[in-house]
């Protein structure tokens, strides 16, 4: 009986300090997890902004001029269908898409790629180019700066018979628009 009650008490005792260990680990499980997901966005915080210092000193000079290219397309609609009928003007179109997809965010690379879907597709409709155009110096606007400027405003600065496609532009806009959102949803944008 005494063999069997001191195996009784130091089983009794194990078990009291299992569940003492458990419940001291227990207690502190929140604050692990806590510290873990702090730990990971601190990774990510800290990953975001080298990539950012990185393009800012190596690259400012040629996202400005990445930028200007893409608005002079807006700012000087005529100049530039000519020169981009040119095989000049067509070498210059694959430089700045190169230069878009080096420099440009994970959005603006997109919006470029859909852009060339959407000429490749031989629809010939230069309102929805424009807005194609004006949608992506938008971007690239913010990844530059981080001011965010609206496409139509854009247009509206050049189109001067604006009022009378104000309705087909804004269409232009939202399915452009719709286009990115869904291709961020569906990780293609991320």
């Amino acid at each position: 009986m005494f063999k069997t009650m001191n195996w009784n008490v130091v089983i009794s005792i194990l078990v009291l300090f299992g569940l003492w260990a458990v419940n001291a680990h227990l207690k502190e499980l929140p604050k692990m997890i806590r510290d873990m997901l702090k730990q990971n966005r601190e990774y990510k915080s800290n990953h975001d902004l080298q990539i950012e210092s990185y393009f800012r000193q190596v690259s400012n000079n040629e996202l400005e001029k990445l930028l200007s290219k893409w608005t002079y397309f807006i700012t000087d609609m005529d100049n530039a269908s000519k020169e981009m009928d040119s095989d000049s003007g067509q070498k210059m179109l694959t430089e700045l898409e190169h230069k878009t997809i080096m420099y440009g965010s994970p959005r603006t690379v997109y919006t470029l790629a859909a852009m060339q879907y959407f000429i490749y597709s031989k629809e010939n409709d230069s309102y929805k180019l424009m807005m194609y155009m004006a949608t992506i110096a938008c971007s690239l606007k913010k990844d530059f700066t981080g001011y965010e400027i609206n496409p139509i405003s854009l247009i509206e600065i050049k189109i001067t018979d604006f009022d009378d496609y104000s309705d087909q532009f804004i269409e232009y806009q939202e399915e452009i628009q719709k286009e990115v959102d869904q291709a961020e949803k569906d990780g293609y944008v991320k």
